[in-house]
């Protein structure tokens, strides 16, 4: 929602773009919730984890696939030069929410990492990949809104923070469907 105000307010298609984007990660949340809540009251561990490998394998291939927009969404940026600048206050509450969804990912890192829980590693690694592109979004509208005239090369930078996201996304993805194989397998 955040996202979508900034970017109708501003006629921003990044800030559009990006609220669709937080839009298909929170369906992938809701997805990994509302099917943790049905097993919670199965008995048969053979269907629970059968649905929970399901889940995190799902989500990993969306999660691949949305990074593939991402990687578009980032390319166009930088080819057609469409980060927009933006006031003091609207890139400082960027900023702050930015820090807030970091926070957020790593305490939730630190929390499930001893769980062996796929629902869990979903819904962690989706909380992962959200606080990823806020950095990014944060960088390009940091760089757009604060940067001196040709002082840098802000495409060079927004493309290789862009990249670097994308490989970390895409890591998180392969890695829960690689998750969900061998635990069928075990």
């Amino acid at each position: 929602i955040y996202n979508g105000v900034i970017g109708v307010m501003s006629q921003s298609a990044w800030f559009i773009t990006m609220a669709v984007y937080y839009s298909l990660l929170g369906v992938m949340r809701y997805f990994a919730v509302h099917t943790e809540r049905k097993i919670s009251r199965m008995e048969d561990q053979k269907l629970i984890r059968k649905k929970e490998l399901a889940v995190i394998k799902t989500d990993g291939i969306l999660l691949l696939v949305l990074n593939l927009a991402l990687s578009g969404v980032v390319l166009l940026t930088i080819a057609k030069g469409t980060a927009k600048a933006y006031s003091d206050i609207m890139a400082i509450s960027i900023a702050a929410y930015t820090f807030y969804k970091i926070t957020m990912a790593v305490i939730n890192m630190i929390k499930v990492r001893k769980m062996q829980s796929p629902i869990l590693i979903t819904i962690r690694n989706i909380g992962v990949a959200d606080a990823l592109v806020s950095m990014l979004t944060l960088q390009m509208t940091m760089l757009v809104s604060f940067q001196e005239t040709n002082s840098l090369n802000t495409d060079r930078m927004n493309g290789i923070t862009g990249l670097a996201v994308c490989l970390l996304i895409s890591a998180l993805g392969i890695s829960m469907i690689y998750h969900a194989f061998k635990r069928k397998e075990s």
